[in-house]
């Protein structure tokens, strides 16, 4: 075991913990575990919006796990222990109908986990401060239940639509993108900035919104078999141009995997988590 396992890794591992913790208490509370999945998963999507644009374009803080040698990739594993549980967190206060008081309560532990991860030397501000943490968290968390209570009693569909985009580039990020990058089975590629995986994580989250929104819409779509075939053909294509034009870095041997992962695996999950949604539980 190297030594930064127990002083740097342990830490997040024991922050992955506690965010499972959260959800196995939270599925048990729930009244409907199959939307409660679906808008946590939500959640990290959005919370992964917000980071992308804090450690990507803003260049805020670094995370240090010490899981890979790679730095920035290093980051985003980081990072996502830390959003998971955020969301985590704030779906238990939603389930369990935690009072304002509450979210006031977890800000400042959160705060306090910040301030812990900075002073061990695992986590490394640049320009952002703890403090922007305290202020933020109250505002996130009354957000997130808004937008859940919006969910369930609006019937307009365009609160569902961002709410399903979210749940599925969250996913996607995870369960699909991820692996593939960190076996060097597909990186995207195009130059935004001088880190090779800055740019995979930057160029990624311009191809997932088109994909994402494609993709949804094309399952709303009441298409034929056969022209929805057609559609899924022309975006294998349009793969196969963004992997011969050097924007896509495909394994040799690898592009039909690669690809039928991102568009089955993509499309199969927009199915699920609608399903998911239109399961909605009373408030």
């Amino acid at each position: 075991m190297p030594s930064s396992f127990w002083s740097n890794t342990i830490w997040y591992i024991l922050l992955g913990i506690t965010s499972i913790i959260s959800m196995i208490f939270t599925l048990i509370k729930s009244k409907n575990r199959k939307f409660t999945i679906a808008f946590t998963f939500a959640t990290l999507g959005l919370v992964y919006h917000i980071e992308s644009i804090l450690v990507v374009s803003f260049n805020s803080y670094s995370y240090y796990p010490k899981l890979i040698d790679d730095l920035f990739q290093d980051t985003v594993l980081g990072n996502i222990f830390s959003q998971v549980s955020i969301s985590s967190t704030s779906a238990l206060t939603i389930v369990y109908g935690l009072s304002f008081r509450w979210y006031v309560i977890f800000a400042f532990i959160y705060f306090l986990i910040e301030e812990l991860f900075v002073k061990l030397g695992i986590y490394q501000h640049f320009w952002y401060k703890s403090i922007f943490t305290l202020i933020g968290f109250v505002p996130l968390f009354w957000f997130v239940k808004y937008w859940y209570n919006k969910l369930i009693e609006s019937s307009k569909y365009y609160i569902h639509y961002i709410t399903l985009y979210c749940s599925t580039t969250a996913v996607m990020g995870n369960i699909i993108v991820l692996p593939m990058k960190l076996l060097r089975i597909q990186v995207f590629t195009v130059n935004f900035y001088d880190d090779f995986s800055k740019n995979h994580t930057a160029t990624f989250a311009i191809y997932g919104f088109f994909l994402t929104n494609i993709l949804i819409n094309l399952y709303r779509w009441r298409l034929q078999p056969i022209w929805k075939g057609i559609i899924f053909t022309l975006l294998f294509f349009i793969q196969y141009i963004l992997y011969m034009s050097g924007i896509i870095y495909i394994k040799n041997g690898w592009f039909i995997v690669a690809t039928l992962a991102d568009l089955l695996g993509v499309y199969f999950f927009i199915v699920i988590f609608d399903r998911f949604l239109r399961q909605k539980p009373t408030i």
